[in-house]
């Protein structure tokens, strides 16, 4: 690079020295004004008027997620477990819980969620009740069947023949 000034540079000019005043050192700006004297702090960002619901920390008027209804959930899982488990009893408990949790669900006005929980609960719980009923039903018949077609055989050959195979 060469030391040559472009074309059209001209160096910066520099003010005429001036003498500071007297009290002053030179080099020294004036001191900053008094601040001003304290005022009623505002509020700016409150809760919406009226009754509100459970507020956490984000933007003003957000309310959050809601809560699940615990009784949803223990319905849902009832009516799951009643597949695993004893049958009929977790899914009629689970029917009992999800109807509660229905009632809980509409007077929280919005608070509360798990309709969904609650339906697929009720539908569980009803299949696996229809199950029982149609076990009970075809245990039944079997045990009819199997009385009305034994005349000295013993009911294991009446199930035997009702089913089809040959001993």
């Amino acid at each position: 690079m060469s030391d040559q000034e472009p074309p059209g540079w001209t160096p910066p000019q520099q003010p005429p020295p001036t003498e500071p005043p007297t009290g002053e050192s030179p080099g020294w700006p004036p001191p900053p004004p008094p601040p001003p004297p304290p005022q009623q702090p505002t509020q700016q960002w409150g809760p919406p008027p009226g009754p509100s619901a459970y507020q956490q920390y984000g933007y003003p008027g957000y309310a959050g997620p809601r809560k699940t209804e615990g009784n949803a959930i223990a319905a849902f899982v009832l009516a799951i477990c009643a597949f695993i488990v004893c049958p009929l009893i977790p899914a009629i408990v689970a029917l009992f819980l999800a109807s509660s949790a229905k009632r809980n669900i509409d007077a929280s006005n919005g608070a509360l969620d798990g309709a969904g929980l609650v339906s697929a609960a009720k539908i569980i719980a009803w299949i696996n009740i229809g199950f029982v009923v149609l076990g009970i039903v075809l245990a039944v018949v079997l045990i009819i069947v199997a009385a009305a077609t034994s005349d000295t055989s013993n009911s294991f050959t009446s199930v035997q023949a009702l089913v089809g195979t040959s001993a």
